[in-house]
């Protein structure tokens, strides 16, 4: 593969879609006066794997692109990889004019599996008309539209109006930051944006501080700017040093998705040697941002509402940032570092890696780096809700699967508002002495499972009042023998785990309280509330 050869592709598609587009689009001055948002999908958010290799469209199989996904599909659900959306990058996907052409069966896998397509511009899909094309083929598999150099604000306007009508509040047109052309300004991604990449840039370390300084820049025109965060690299695969670091900036942004020109399997590489070291390091960050999507869209929600950046106190500078106010995170971005100076913002600071260390804010320390032990830290007081499917990162079990799962840091008194099916939940902390207060108002739509961390003694009693979970208040939840029973149980139940200092309490919640809500959630179609393993 050349670059040359790849260049050449890319200036024939994109002189073509912009030819196609020419003429039918107003400037972006007068389309961002319409200053027209787009609610955000939760799926759209991955982890996202994609073809790559747009030459030969097939990066580790030898075959076509449909023997190259469905050998990816195979590996990830061999290795236990959760994705939301397989990305179909380049032409290879359609026959022209948008048309699918790698068969039914591969539709019916990712359907059986709630796998959303995303499907490149470049497969001939610059009108409405054409984008039917697919859609008619591939009904609610169809995701996104990934678009690139020759598309215009107008364009991604147009697409996105015509995707959300087919599937109101869940199709999604996946934008090109930094375009060589310059066609999608930040007029446009301001109005119409929701998800966007910065650009292709190199897989080595200096991409990815590029990637970063990008995604910091864009972080006030839309919620989920993003990075490949393996690179998008003309010339090479990361390195195995810069896909550890690079593995850990995939999962603390908005959207992961890994996409690589080279072939960077992380389960085997013709063109680089990756240990199985990095493979666990890749099922855990992958599972980790699984996870975090319920915290993460919820911050994407409230920038789509209140126009407040997900991406908060960002430094370009030391490549640090708080996502969210929960959370904040360091990135690695030089080789060879085994020990870095991290500046922690004013507050109490938990190790992630290490709940029993706190650190004072603000403050410089001395952190160790290990390959896949990258520096997170959790605000003292936090309330973090997630999606648990899996042991990997300690946050639960298999049986978590079908809750909401809550990290709870207790420390004095604080909320946290979550974005649940179509309405807004407000989580509040309230610890006074050894009495903790546990609220919900409305009630979620799943059941909960309350993950209280650095609590160092077994309470004497839980209960559940309403929507409200009380500790050492009084008692009327049945203690249970395990993590493993808790996590199952069909009933309010807890369980105390000595050795971690957690103890984790289940509750299924009063649903009264949310029946107004329900009556006017927004339609969501094809939600997708547990990725699956493909």
């Amino acid at each position: 593969m050349s670059r040359k050869g790849v260049a050449t592709i890319t200036a024939v598609l994109a002189a073509a879609l912009l030819a196609s587009f020419a003429g039918r689009a107003g400037t972006s001055a007068s389309l961002a006066a319409a200053s027209r948002r787009y609610t955000p999908t939760k799926w759209i958010l991955g982890p996202i794997y994609a073809t790559g290799c747009p030459l030969d469209a097939h990066c580790g199989t030898g075959s076509d692109m449909a023997g190259e996904v469905n050998s990816d599909l195979d590996h990830l659900s061999a290795h236990d990889i959760p994705i939301t959306v397989y990305h179909f990058d380049g032409a290879g996907w359609s026959s022209g004019s948008c048309k699918w052409a790698l068969g039914d069966r591969l539709v019916e896998r990712l359907r059986s599996r709630n796998l959303r397509a995303m499907l490149h511009v470049w497969g001939g899909c610059d009108t409405t008309a054409r984008i039917y094309n697919v859609y008619n083929q591939l009904g609610n598999v169809f995701g996104a539209l990934y678009l690139d150099e020759g598309s215009t604000d107008a364009s991604a306007r147009s697409a996105f109006d015509f995707i959300r009508s087919l599937m109101p509040g869940d199709g999604e047109v996946v934008m090109k930051a930094y375009q060589f052309d310059g066609l999608q300004t930040d007029a446009g991604l301001a109005s119409y944006g929701h998800a966007a990449y910065v650009g292709d840039l190199t897989a080595d370390f200096a991409g990815m501080r590029v990637g970063i300084e990008r995604v910091f820049s864009k972080r006030t025109l839309l919620p989920a700017s993003f990075n490949e965060f393996t690179g998008y690299d003309l010339h090479s695969p990361p390195t195995e040093e810069a896909y550890f670091r690079r593995l850990h900036w995939g999962a603390m942004q908005m959207v992961m998705e890994q996409d690589c020109v080279w072939d960077c399997d992380p389960w085997g590489s013709r063109y680089a040697t990756y240990s199985p070291a990095l493979l666990s390091a890749y099922r855990y960050y992958s599972w980790l941002h699984t996870e975090l999507v319920p915290y993460l869209h919820s911050y994407d929600y409230q920038m789509y509402e209140t126009g407040q950046p997900v991406f908060r106190e960002s430094d370009a500078t030391s490549y640090t940032t708080r996502l969210g106010d929960e959370l904040f995170v360091a990135y690695v971005t030089e080789p060879g570092v085994n020990t870095m100076a991290v500046t922690l913002p004013a507050g109490e600071w938990i190790n992630y890696w290490n709940e029993a260390e706190v650190y004072d804010g603000p403050s410089t320390i001395y952190y160790p780096v290990p390959l896949g032990r990258e520096p997170i830290f959790i605000r003292n007081g936090a309330l973090i809700p997630m999606r648990v499917g899996r042991e990997y990162t300690g946050h639960g079990t298999s049986r978590s699967q079908g809750s909401l799962t809550v990290l709870v840091y207790p420390s004095d008194s604080s909320s946290f508002l979550y974005r649940d099916e179509g309405y807004w939940v407000t989580f509040g902390s309230n610890l006074d002495g050894i009495a903790l207060t546990l609220s919900a108002s409305p009630a979620p739509s799943q059941p909960v499972l309350y993950r209280i961390g650095r609590w160092t003694s077994e309470p004497f009693s839980v209960g559940v009042n309403g929507t409200t979970v009380t500790v050492n208040q009084g008692d009327n939840v049945a203690r249970v023998a395990s993590e493993y029973a808790v996590n199952g149980a069909s009933s309010n139940a807890w369980f105390y785990d000595g050795p971690a200092e957690r103890l984790i309490v289940k509750v299924f919640l009063s649903s009264a309280a949310k029946l107004k809500q329900t009556a006017t959630s927004e339609p969501r179609p094809n939600s997708t509330p547990v990725p699956r393993v493909p």
